[in-house]
């Protein structure tokens, strides 16, 4: 495939990732069709197929490219401790994403419904990384394995998130977000 194909093909794939989950947030995932998607675009159904296998396939594509974001973002230079970077992952990249999808796209991936995979491996990979540094650096115990810490810091994570999905009651999830993983992280840091 020369490059101009790639670079249209790239885009075409990432129009009807986009108008799809303009359509998802405005009608509900269960109630768009791949033909409405289509349509939507002006391409055949068939030209859609060519992309993605289903709309599940849209969710999970999408769900890759964030992974990559995930993985560049979790170190920012401009957060001393890995604590912090733990948290602004959280509530300043996590958090967004999800509010941006929408409670029903939250609860679908929470879930797994419709999908192959349930959760992030990459964002466990990170996470698990920044925890093994803030042992190393002293800013959390290491009485822990970063897998008990993470799978912590996890279940909190996926609870706020998927009550917050499916609640009748919307509340800030940003600040339960901080209040709890904060909560989290203070019982696994080193007594001062």
């Amino acid at each position: 495939m020369n490059e101009s194909m790639e670079t249209s093909h790239k885009n075409t794939k990432q129009k009807i990732s986009d108008k799809a989950f303009q359509l998802f947030r405005e009608y509900g995932y269960d109630n768009v069709s791949v033909r409405q998607i289509a349509a939507e675009l002006d391409i055949t159904t068939g030209a859609l197929y060519y992309h993605f296998k289903n709309k599940a396939d849209i969710l999970i594509n999408r769900t890759a490219g964030n992974e990559d974001i995930i993985r560049q973002k979790a170190y920012d230079p401009s957060i001393s401790t890995r604590k912090g970077q733990i948290m602004s992952l959280f509530l300043n990249l996590i958090a967004d994403f999800i509010m941006y999808e929408g409670p029903e796209i939250c609860t679908i991936r929470m879930l797994g419904r419709d999908l192959n995979i349930n959760r992030s491996k990459s964002l466990e990979a990170t996470l698990k990384d920044l925890v093994t540094d803030a042992i190393n650096e002293k800013e959390l115990s290491s009485e822990y394995s970063p897998e008990t810490i993470v799978t912590s810091i996890l279940y909190t994570f996926r609870g706020i998130a998927y009550c917050w999905a499916t609640g009748s009651d919307q509340f800030d999830l940003k600040a339960a977000l901080d209040s709890e993983l904060s909560r989290v992280l203070n019982y696994y840091s080193i007594a001062a």
